[in-house]
Order: structure tokens, then C-alpha cells, then sequence
């Protein structure tokens, strides 16, 4: 018997598929690739939530931040970087010398990564606030020498509607 998968009997055979599919899909726990979990960078220290990758002080990157209020609301958070390419096209692939994201932290808590120089935050609540930026490869593994995460921190005080660094 030779199988006719010609209209209309294609679209039976599809139908038929998707049945047999649905119907072995609840038994079958196979996951081709499985995401990492990034929940627990906000419940702990940034400084454990991911491996080192040493370079050395000769050739590691730099970075330093500026914080400007911006003029309408919020802040404008500036990323001066030296030996150092964001390269967001490569991210999760293998690493390359001195390239690949940031990561900021505010108050310790992870929010989001970086691909660029240039972010805006909201405004703050009042208080006392620290923001870090660390560099990281194309793998998240944060860069490092001699076992000190390369980041740069500023701390800012919002009081109100006025606010100092």
C-alpha cells in the first residue's frame, strides 16, 4: 500500500500528527536545551552569580561610571570603558579578549545586563542607593584580576525631588 500525501489527504495526515502528538506529549520529558535559571541573581550577592575569568592587570579592562540626572526625570547612567567592546552580537558564544557585556546591579540586585555606554534608570526612591556595573565575556563569566571582579560603584543619596552623588 503506497501512502497518498496529495490534497486533500495531506491535510489528514497533518491532522492525524498533531493527534498522535498531543496524545505522547504528557509522556515524554526530553528538553533539547535547558535555560539557566537567572531568579537567584536577584535573592543573592552579584558577586557569587557567576565564574571568574582572570586576565591580567596589563591587558584587563577598565570601566568607570557616570551618573547624571537626567533633565526631565530619572538618571542617565554613562559607562567609560578602556581595552574593552561590548559586542552583543556574541553573547552566550565563546569568549574573545576584552569583549562582552556588562551587568548592572542596583542596591545589590541584578537588573539587567549592558550592551552599550549609555542606559537610563528611573528615578530612585528616597535613600541611600549604590549602582555597579561589572564587565563580563561573551559567556558571563565576570572579568577579574587576581580574584577582584572588574566593576566600577557609584553611591547617590535621593532626597525628595533633590538627590547628591
Amino acid at each position: 500500500m503506497i501512502l497518498d500525501f496529495k490534497f486533500p489527504y495531506s491535510i489528514y495526515w497533518a491532522l492525524f500528527f498533531v493527534f498522535v502528538g498531543i496524545w505522547i506529549a504528557p509522556f515524554v520529558n526530553v528538553s533539547a536545551v535547558e535555560e539557566e535559571d537567572h531568579s537567584s541573581h536577584y535573592t543573592h550577592d552579584h558577586s557569587m552569580s557567576h565564574k571568574k575569568y582572570e586576565v591580567a592587570q596589563s591587558v584587563a579592562p577598565k570601566i568607570e561610571l557616570e551618573l547624571l540626572k537626567d533633565t526631565k526625570s530619572g538618571w542617565n547612567l554613562i559607562l567609560h570603558t578602556s581595552n574593552f567592546e561590548f559586542t552583543p552580537e556574541k553573547v552566550s558564544q565563546s569568549n574573545q579578549p576584552n569583549q562582552g557585556h556588562a551587568h548592572l546591579y542596583v542596591n545589590g540586585e541584578k537588573i539587567t545586563r549592558l550592551y552599550g555606554k549609555h542606559f537610563y534608570l528611573s528615578d530612585f526612591p528616597v535613600g541611600e542607593h549604590e549602582v555597579v556595573v561589572n564587565l563580563n565575556t561573551n559567556d558571563h563569566s565576570e572579568y577579574a584580576v587576581n580574584g577582584e571582579v572588574i566593576e566600577a560603584r557609584v553611591k547617590l543619596v535621593q532626597v525628595g525631588d533633590k538627590e547628591k552623588r
